[in-house]
């Protein structure tokens, strides 16, 4: 079964690919992946070949946490329709129950 992510999961790795001098479209086609999918957030992609130009950029940049320095750019509302949900609860406790219950529909691989 094939676990698919909202392409948001992409924002902002064409800066930081380029920034470790790479090229962003050519490992996005390599790595399987529509190249559209940088430019719109809401596309579902296959998690393995996110997972795959993830590891790719990584092992290319020498940057052993390519994945952890996208990961520092990411801001709330990334999560699309999701965040707009957590955001209108009251508290904190209902808030996460919404991301929990939720949160496959931004990445399926999250369990």
């Amino acid at each position: 079964m094939t676990l698919h992510v909202r392409s948001a999961s992409l924002i902002n790795y064409v800066y930081l690919a380029q920034e470790a001098g790479l090229d962003p479209l050519a490992l996005t086609r390599e790595a399987g992946l529509p190249v559209d999918a940088l430019d719109n957030p809401d596309l579902k992609i296959p998690g393995a070949q996110v997972r795959a130009l993830l590891e790719m950029s990584a092992r290319r940049s020498g940057w052993q946490d390519f994945g952890l320095r996208l990961a520092e750019t990411r801001q709330f509302w990334m999560l699309g329709p999701l965040a707009l949900a957590v955001r209108e609860q009251a508290t904190l406790r209902p808030a996460l129950a919404v991301l929990i219950r939720h949160i496959r529909l931004h990445n399926e691989a999250i369990h």
